[in-house]
């Protein structure tokens, strides 16, 4: 409703007019806009945090983290890493989330890592978006998994679904 008032404001330069933080959550298209770049990048650093949440469209979340800056992408992957590398997993970050494979087990727990696999196997499956490229991201990302890592996955009592579904997904 903030931009009804700007509108009827007559404001003839925007960046005069007081959005709060909250706005560029509840819109994306603004998000997508021109305002983002005319917050300062402490703003900015704000907006990313909050739209890392869980409540945020994944696509949204790969946006945001096309836009940030390094500074501001470390500071939020220490924050919200499991939906950062949720977000990366996506294309067009597909390829960086690649390049981050060696950091994923550093900054993820167990129980992040089988919510990072249930999240992103359900959303491709969804999406019917399960290509070649993100099997081989999968199959990568498990050949580098700590046992540990695999141990908890086996002992969860859902390892049997995931591996059945990666199974299905590699057959296709």
């Amino acid at each position: 409703m903030h931009w009804i008032v700007y509108i009827r404001s007559g404001d003839a330069d925007w960046r005069q007019h007081f959005f709060s933080p909250s706005w560029y959550f509840e819109d994306r298209v603004v998000l997508q806009g021109n305002l983002l770049q005319q917050l300062t990048p402490e703003e900015q650093l704000g907006v990313f945090k909050g739209l890392m949440k869980d409540s945020t469209p994944t696509q949204t979340k790969s946006f945001c983290l096309s836009k940030m800056s390094t500074e501001q992408f470390e500071e939020v992957i220490k924050e919200e890493p499991l939906n950062v590398f949720i977000a990366l997993f996506n294309w067009p970050l597909h390829l960086q989330f690649q390049e981050m494979t060696d950091r994923f087990f550093l900054l993820l727990s167990k129980k992040d890592f089988l919510c990072f696999l249930f999240d992103v196997i359900l959303e491709k499956m969804e999406l019917n978006s399960m290509d070649s490229d993100y099997v081989y991201l999968l199959n990568e990302l498990w050949n580098k998994c700590p046992d540990n890592f695999k141990k908890y996955m086996d002992n969860s009592g859902v390892s049997n679904i995931l591996k059945n579904t990666l199974k299905h997904v590699n057959n296709k």
